[in-house]
């Protein structure tokens, strides 16, 4: 039994479940490290971290399954001051889009110690 995602695409995989589900997210003091699952094709999963001025920061993570099948994925990156997390996958050029395949949410505050 898969957890139940903290955030979600509107868009659906082939599963009936969110195309892309963050599970966990956790700030560290450096680090941010985040897991999920999802239904992507070429099992790619694309996190872009984005500063209050504009600039962003992506990053690449392979999911344990590519589309149709759902497969995990789990990554850390370096925190830096980054406001929002998005996280989607690359769309194509001729992809049908019903509904949104992109999450993006406020950068936890780091854990106490």
């Amino acid at each position: 039994m898969m957890p139940e995602p903290v955030f979600s695409t509107s868009a659906l995989g082939p599963d009936g479940r969110p195309l892309i589900e963050v599970w966990h997210c956790e700030r560290t003091e450096a680090r941010l490290l985040l897991s999920g699952s999802a239904s992507v094709y070429e099992a790619n999963v694309v996190i872009r971290l984005e500063r209050a001025d504009g600039t962003t920061r992506s990053f690449h993570v392979r999911v344990s399954a590519g589309g149709p099948d759902r497969g995990g994925w789990s990554i850390t990156v370096p925190a830096g001051d980054a406001e929002y997390i998005v996280v989607g996958q690359e769309e194509m050029e001729e992809a049908v889009r019903k509904g949104d395949r992109r999450i993006r949410f406020a950068t936890p505050p780091p854990n106490e110690p």
